[in-house]
């Protein structure tokens, strides 16, 4: 499944009820799995963002769904974006023009980077 970065900032709505911040991350992990997705990593951070998560879902409307979902709660606004693993970028890097645009994905992968057949 692919994955997915979804960096949270929390509105003022959400800093007004931070003490239920815990059973909201709790509601918001149960529904990212309601649309077939896994978190694989939550985290409180400090600086831009007051939260990061780490997902899978099985496509990009699930994980689409996903943020809209988060965003009509108002407790937090969401960027959204498509991770990639290193193996995923070398094969993009190396694979054939055909093979990208068919979206043959994986296959062995040539070096040097940037070959294209």
């Amino acid at each position: 499944m692919p994955d997915y970065v979804v960096l949270m900032k929390l509105t003022s709505q959400g800093a007004a009820n931070i003490a239920e911040a815990p059973e909201r991350i709790k509601g918001a992990k149960a529904a990212w799995a309601d649309l077939g997705g896994k978190v694989k990593s939550f985290h409180v951070t400090m600086g831009e963002y007051d939260y990061v998560a780490i997902g899978e879902a099985p496509n990009d409307w699930s994980a689409m769904a996903f943020a809209a979902e988060l965003a009509a709660a108002g407790d937090v606004t969401t960027t959204t974006m498509k991770a990639f693993s290193e193996d995923d970028w070398k094969w993009a890097l190396n694979a054939s023009a055909a093979d990208i645009r068919e979206g043959a994905v994986g296959g062995p992968v040539e070096t040097p980077m940037l070959r294209r057949k």
